[in-house]
C-alpha cells in the first residue's frame, strides 16, 4: 500500500485525488457504488502513531471523501472502517450502505464482485474527483 497509494492505478483501485494527508482511491470492486479508500500518505500502522495535527488532517480527508460519496451515490449510511489486519498501513474504507443491505450482516469489504468497464471506472473516478474539487 505504501508503494502504490499514489499511483494512478493499481490492482485494487484508481487514484481519485491527492488530499491533504492522504490519497483517495476508488476501489475496483464497486459492489457498493462509491466504495472508496482513504490512504494515509505517511506510513503508520496505527492511528495513535500520528501526532494530533496529522490525525485531524486524516479524519478531515475521510469526512470530505464521505461527503462526496454520500452526495453522489445517496447511500443510507456510510461505514468508515479502519482495519489493517491484512495491510498494516493506516487507511479507511469508506463503504456505502444502501437500501436493501442487511444492517445486521457482518461487514466484508470483499463480499461480492462488481467490476465496471474501464470506461465506467474512469467516469466514476472523474465524477468523484470533480465533486471533491468543486463541491455540489
Amino acid at each position: 500500500m505504501c508503494a502504490s497509494a499514489h499511483l494512478p492505478t493499481n490492482d485494487d483501485s484508481d487514484l481519485v485525488l491527492e488530499l491533504r494527508a492522504s490519497f483517495a482511491r476508488l476501489q475496483r470492486n464497486q459492489t457498493r457504488p462509491g466504495y472508496t479508500t482513504v490512504i494515509l500518505k505517511r506510513h503508520a500502522s496505527e492511528l495513535y502513531e500520528l501526532p494530533p495535527p496529522a490525525l485531524k488532517a486524516f479524519w478531515a480527508d475521510v469526512a470530505w471523501v464521505g461527503a462526496a460519496v454520500a452526495d453522489l451515490f445517496a447511500p443510507v449510511k456510510l461505514d468508515n472502517l479502519v482495519l489493517g489486519h491484512q495491510v498494516p498501513h493506516v487507511h479507511c474504507h469508506v463503504l456505502p450502505q444502501y437500501e436493501g443491505d442487511d444492517p445486521l450482516a457482518p461487514i466484508d469489504v470483499n463480499a461480492g464482485t462488481v467490476r465496471l468497464t474501464p470506461t465506467q471506472q474512469a467516469e466514476r473516478v472523474a465524477l468523484l474527483r470533480d465533486r471533491l474539487l468543486n463541491g455540489a
